[in-house]
């Protein structure tokens, strides 16, 4: 998995961010956590799962790119509610996927 350089989180999963998506990444079983990342088909834009469908090795998790992180569905929902007001309020669109990738290339030649 890739993580956005400015990863969304709600206020409950915050401070143990790290933590969470390590464990995530090493497969163990995370309750009621949510990824919120970008679709692999590329006429949409944003999806989520509950980390536990991930953590499952049928699950190729190599190619996804996680732009948030939440408690419960309802933290999925409001992340992706911030995300697309956020994209709206910066470029008058809502073409999500292109800000999103955007925002991390810049990121990423700022930073090497």
């Amino acid at each position: 998995m890739k993580y956005y350089y400015n990863l969304y989180t709600n206020e409950s999963v915050r401070e143990k961010k790290l933590q969470i998506l390590s464990r995530i990444d090493r497969g163990e079983f995370v309750i009621n956590k949510y990824l919120i990342v970008l679709t692999q088909n590329e006429r949409n834009h944003l999806e989520f799962y509950d980390s536990a469908f991930v953590s499952q090795k049928v699950v190729d998790k190599q190619d996804l790119f996680v732009v948030g992180l939440a408690e419960g569905y309802g933290g999925a929902v409001q992340i992706v509610e911030t995300i697309v007001n956020e994209v709206l309020r910066m470029t008058g669109g809502t073409d999500i996927r292109t800000y999103l990738l955007d925002q991390q290339l810049e990121f990423e030649k700022r930073n090497g």
